[in-house]
């Protein structure tokens, strides 16, 4: 992997809104839950699996702005947001979403899937205390939109997730000879 572009993604994850992107579209919407007016979620999130989901509005929960989604909940059984975006099949996306748990949390996953539910890419993250940034990059040749998602098998106790700042973008590409 190229690391300048690895930096590049880094630079774009720290300081998004000083950014441009190669790609200008941003696929994501509202990776900051500030959209979402109430407990909620609603368009454009969706979730998964039975569990409580929702909307901190203006708690002083969120990693940064006002809000942040979580799911909570206790039976052993999938839960997640997710985001369906279109993207563009020629290119590479870098993708990041600021994460924390309870620590009971051991078999969450942060990824993207094709629209059959087949898995492109993902990262399994276990106990984070506080809010941690986890990114990835992905390619999906074939693909004109894929789902992004944050979530994780509850442990059969009670247990949580906090979910911010989602970004995706396409990948920056670096001329290595400057």
């Amino acid at each position: 992997m190229n690391t300048k572009r690895l930096q590049g993604f880094g630079l774009a994850l720290l300081l998004p809104s000083l950014l441009t992107y190669a790609d200008t579209s941003q696929p994501l919407l509202d990776g900051g839950f500030e959209g979402q007016t109430n407990q909620d979620i609603s368009v454009p999130w969706s979730v998964e699996g039975s569990g409580f989901k929702g909307i901190d509005i203006n708690k002083g929960l969120a990693a940064s702005g006002k809000n942040n989604a979580f799911i909570r909940t206790a039976p052993h059984e999938w839960n997640a947001i997710t985001q369906f975006i279109n993207i563009d099949p020629s290119k590479e996306y870098g993708v990041s979403a600021t994460i924390r748990t309870s620590g009971n949390v051991h078999d969450g996953y942060f990824g993207v899937r094709d629209e059959i539910g087949a898995i492109i890419k993902e990262v399994k993250f276990g106990p984070l205390p506080g809010y941690t940034r986890l990114s990835f990059f992905f390619r999906a040749p074939r693909q004109t939109g894929v789902k992004v998602y944050v979530g994780y098998w509850a442990p059969g106790e009670d247990s949580w997730i906090q979910i911010d700042d989602v970004h995706v973008g396409a990948a920056i590409e670096f001329d290595d000879t400057q």
